[in-house]
Order: C-alpha cells, then structure tokens, then sequence
C-alpha cells in the first residue's frame, strides 16, 4: 500500500491528503464470461479462453453525499441550490412564523 514519503513514478513524493470514495471497482472475475456464449478472445497461442470481468460503479447516493460533505460549514449542510433535488426549509415553527421569507434563495 501506498504510504507518503513513497516516490512516484514521476520522481515526486507522494502527499498524504484527505479524499471521499465515491465510486467502487467490482472485479467479477470469470464468473460471467463463463456463463455467457461467445465472450471470449483468442490468446497468442491459438486458444480461445473467458474474459477476466470488472466494472466501475459511482453511485448517485455517494456522489451527493461527496459534494455535501465538501461544502458542510459546522452550522449547516449548505450548497448551492443547483445541487439540491428539492428545494427545502427545515424549521422549528413555533415562533418563527412571521420571520420566515417570503421566497426561497437561488
């Protein structure tokens, strides 16, 4: 596992810095190729063998969570309004019914 200090390939050392996961690397293995007909390459030697199967996955639910995260003040979950699927406002409303405005920010 890579550890900073370590030197890239570039020459450089590697920086230890924060990040968030948003997307997973499924490997599948042969387990599909096996079962499906057809999905198969011919390898140097004339004969015919499964692919080695993998996908990518980014997950919406993640991703959002991701830029949430990235843009949280200690106060709020805040952002753009652009980023927001619903526009909202999550209130107490005992006593706070006249100051409430009268239109939601962009």
């Amino acid at each position: 596992m890579a550890q900073e200090g370590y030197i890239a390939p570039n020459g450089q050392p590697l920086i230890e810095k924060r990040g968030i996961e948003v997307g997973n690397i499924f490997q599948l293995g042969y387990h599909y190729s096996t079962k499906m007909a057809g999905a198969v390459f011919v390898d140097q030697d004339g004969k015919e063998k499964p692919y080695y199967m993998g996908c990518y996955g980014i997950g919406l639910g993640r991703t959002m969570a991701a830029m949430s995260k990235s843009i949280t003040t200690t106060r709020a979950s805040s952002g753009p309004m652009r980023l927001h699927p619903i526009r909202s406002i999550l209130c107490h409303w005992q006593g706070l019914k006249n100051r409430l405005p009268r239109s939601m920010p962009n």
